[in-house]
Order: C-alpha cells, then structure tokens, then sequence
C-alpha cells in the first residue's frame, strides 16, 4: 500500500527470519487503522486491471506531455508511477530544474538525490488527469514562456 509501508514479505525462511528481526527493532506496529484498510485493499483483486489501465492513461499523458519541451527525454516508465527525464539538454543541471519548476508551480524531485542520477529529475504521474494536466500547463509555461 504505497505511502502507507504497509507489505508482505516472502522468501527463503533464513532471509525472512532476518528481515523479520530487522525490522522488529525498527518499527513495532502500524496504526490498526492502516490494518484496517490493508484487508479491504487485499480484498480488491477485480479492481486491480481497472487500477492498472488509469496508470497507464496517466503515464502517456505525462510522456505526450513532457516530450513537447525541448531538451527533455524521457525513458520508458518501468516502475512505479514516475517518469525518470533526462534534462542535460536544457543546459540546467537537475536542481537547478527542480527549482525553475518549483517557481513554476511543479514539484518534482532532482535525481542528484539519488547517487548517479546526475542530469535527471523524477517526476510522478500519480494524480487525478486533471492534475497531470495543470502540471504540464504550468511547465509549458515555464519552459516555453508562454
């Protein structure tokens, strides 16, 4: 359940034992609230294709949308709900990108963050269309001064 680390684990019984004496000593228990909404999210298996497919709605409308500015390329989004751009082009560096956004009214996330991720910042694609949108019009903005 992404933001709420709430998971399961499952492997060879030595590496769970471990994981599992780990993870007592950093965290004892989740809110039972959250235990609450973990039964009702393993109980939505036929929603799951519906979830998929607004996903990936979304993430072309972040690719169509980012692909437009010139000096940005942008990978394939193979996981998670994130586009991973490559802004070298731009002749910024990622946080003097994230910032320029920032001003714009974007959040995202320089990928310096993240060791080798010099040159690329993160964006995510996990919000309403409308959202999406809104993001890619202030960007537009922004990049193309208009």
């Amino acid at each position: 359940m992404t933001g709420m680390r709430i998971g399961f684990l499952t492997g060879p019984t030595e590496a769970v034992k471990a994981a599992i004496k780990s993870q007592a000593n950093s965290a004892s228990h989740i809110p039972t609230f959250l235990m609450n909404a973990a039964k009702v999210a393993l109980s939505c298996d036929d929603a799951v294709g519906e979830f998929n497919a607004e996903y990936q709605k979304r993430r072309q409308i972040m690719i169509d949308g980012l692909s437009v500015f010139p000096g940005l390329r942008i990978g394939d989004c193979e996981g998670a709900f994130y586009a991973f751009v490559d802004i070298t082009e731009t002749g910024m560096s990622d946080t003097e990108f994230a910032d320029g956004a920032l001003e714009a009214g974007v959040q995202l996330i320089p990928a310096s963050l993240i060791a080798g991720g010099e040159g690329f910042i993160r964006i995510s694609y996990a919000a309403d269309e409308e959202v999406i949108h809104e993001g890619l019009r202030r960007l537009s903005a922004w990049l193309l001064n208009e």
